[in-house]
Order: structure tokens, then C-alpha cells, then sequence
């Protein structure tokens, strides 16, 4: 299925849409890990799921110092 497990996000993007399509991306991803492959072909769901998680982070900084993430590297 995903041979290289390598998520490529397109150039010229805004930092908010990079980081949204990562959110969404890794949804896809959560979501074929816990084998629930009929939700992660599920745009519109892996799309609200993806934009909460992002909305998540971006009004909880705090949460990204816990996870040790930080602007610089993620």
C-alpha cells in the first residue's frame, strides 16, 4: 500500500496549509494504523478530523512544548 511511508507536501504553500495538510495527512495515516481503512478513505472525515487536530495545536501552544515540537523543527 504505501511503500515508502513518506508524506510529500507541495512548495508555495502558506505555513498554515502545510501544516493543515500535514494534520490531514497524518489522519490518513492514524487512521490505516489502528486498521480503520474505510475512515481513512473518508475525505470529508480525515478533512474535519485533520483541521481539529491543527486548530488544536494552533490555539494550545503549550501542547506543542509537551510534545516537543516546536516552530522551528515542526
Amino acid at each position: 500500500m504505501y511503500k515508502k511511508n513518506k508524506i510529500k507536501i507541495r512548495k508555495g504553500l502558506t505555513n498554515q496549509k502545510q501544516q493543515q495538510t500535514l494534520m490531514h495527512e497524518l489522519t490518513h495515516v492514524m487512521f490505516h494504523e489502528m486498521g480503520l481503512d474505510e475512515q481513512a478513505d473518508d475525505e470529508k472525515l480525515v478533512n474535519q478530523l485533520g483541521n481539529a487536530f491543527y486548530q488544536l495545536l494552533a490555539d494550545n501552544p503549550n501542547l506543542r512544548k509537551m510534545g516537543g515540537i516546536n516552530e522551528s523543527n515542526g
